[in-house]
């Protein structure tokens, strides 16, 4: 959430000179979207973007497992789970896997009219894990043409 914020606060910088002096500047903002959470102050999560991750679910849980601290210590001490960590390193991703789906499972649903918008009827009712995105007002506007771009696998 914080990190969020500091990067909302930043997005600014990216286009002004010579701030990193090594590397350009940026003639305009990036598109910048906030990940889905549950928060409803200051206001609630409404994202425009949903995006299945059934087809990718390995090698996201994959790209995950590389930060250790984050979901194998701090995260469990937070949340109350720290005794579910495996402590065989060939078991965590499983473990890893099933808290994610935890997390996210519910977002299909939360979400699912806009992944039948997204996906159609048919394969929109079937989808059941999902990451959900909200653009951000300091970067640029996620506009039809950028989001073939930044999302070329949507249908």
């Amino acid at each position: 959430r914080y990190t969020s914020q500091l990067v909302c606060d930043a997005a600014y910088m990216v286009t002004v000179p010579p701030i990193v002096p090594d590397v350009p500047a940026l003639r305009k903002n990036p598109v910048i979207a906030y990940l889905s959470d549950h928060f409803t102050r200051p206001y609630p999560f409404s994202p425009t973007v949903v995006v299945d991750v059934e087809p990718v679910w390995d090698r996201m849980i994959a790209a995950l497992d590389c930060h250790q601290s984050q979901f194998y210590d701090w995260l469990p001490y937070n949340h109350f789970y720290e005794e579910e960590v495996p402590a065989d390193p060939g078991q965590r991703k499983i473990f890893l896997s099933r808290k994610m789906k935890e997390r996210i499972g519910p977002l299909a649903d939360r979400y699912r009219e806009l992944v039948i918008q997204t996906y159609g009827e048919k394969r929109g009712r079937e989808i059941q894990l999902i990451e959900a995105f909200e653009p951000c007002e300091y970067g640029s506007p996620l506009t039809d043409e950028n989001r073939k771009i930044l999302f070329p696998f949507l249908p």
